[in-house]
């Protein structure tokens, strides 16, 4: 029997937008103050000594997203995220995790097991994981799991061999760059943005084009491989979200 694992990262760029004004109560927030229903002991169903547990892995990983930019953290309780706080109450919240101050960085750090100073601290299109480190993806893969991306990448894109499908996934909708119209896809190109290109790619080559807006169409393809995958083959995804990320 397979169990499932769901995580949530986002990327803090500034924290000095959500706080709390002086004065202001403090927002109720009363699911914080409830002991997590997640039992820190194995499964004794699915896990032993000889058969180590594989569960499946649900990465999710939110663009640009303050500190206080979910529903059971805000002060105000603003905006609505019903479904995030209930993974929060009825799992883990890691209160003390530390991001990269913009994107780039984060991605790499996570995908290489990294910390930003040991795999890159710039934040360009060309910039990324170097292709002599391994990946999560790739130390997954080995493992046994089917392993799928569907979201923004921006870990480098200077050669094939550093698109998704060459750093350990079977399969990925991406975003290569930092950022892209979410309907159109399109970004600025060549030097001091002459012209305009299309940015999405599905595993070796451009993507049919597509007008949706970006969270709907990386989401949508994210619930095509879960309908496509083997239930008894264990399953990492790294969903990773252009949203809150400009435009």
């Amino acid at each position: 029997m397979q169990t499932l694992l769901v995580v949530f990262l986002w990327v803090s760029v500034s924290n000095a937008a959500h706080l709390r004004p002086e004065g202001a109560k403090e927002a109720r927030r009363p699911h914080l103050k409830r002991e997590s229903k997640v039992s820190a002991d194995p499964d004794p169903d699915t896990a032993t000594e000889k058969e180590p547990l594989r569960p499946h892995i649900i990465y999710a990983l939110i663009d640009d997203l303050g500190y206080a930019g979910l529903g059971f953290n805000a002060p105000d309780g603003e905006p609505k995220t019903p479904i995030i706080d209930g993974l929060v109450g009825d799992g883990v919240w890691l209160k003390q995790h530390y991001a990269f101050r913009f994107c780039g960085p984060s991605r790499s750090s996570f995908l290489s097991g990294r910390l930003p100073i040991h795999v890159t601290q710039n934040n360009c299109d060309l910039c990324g994981v170097p292709v002599g480190m391994s990946t999560i993806s790739d130390v997954l893969q080995k493992a046994g799991y089917a392993t799928h991306h569907s979201g923004k990448w921006h870990a480098g894109l200077g050669s094939e061999q550093l698109l998704p499908i060459n750093r350990g996934f079977n399969s990925s909708l991406a975003l290569l760059g930092g950022s892209a119209d979410h309907y159109t896809t399109e970004r600025p190109g060549g030097p001091d943005g002459l012209y305009t290109m299309r940015d999405l790619w599905q595993d070796h080559g451009p993507a049919e084009q597509s007008d949706e807006y970006s969270t709907y169409r990386f989401v949508n393809y994210a619930l095509k491989v879960l309908d496509n995958h083997n239930p008894e083959t264990p399953l990492f995804l790294f969903m990773s979200f252009q949203s809150v990320h400009f435009p």
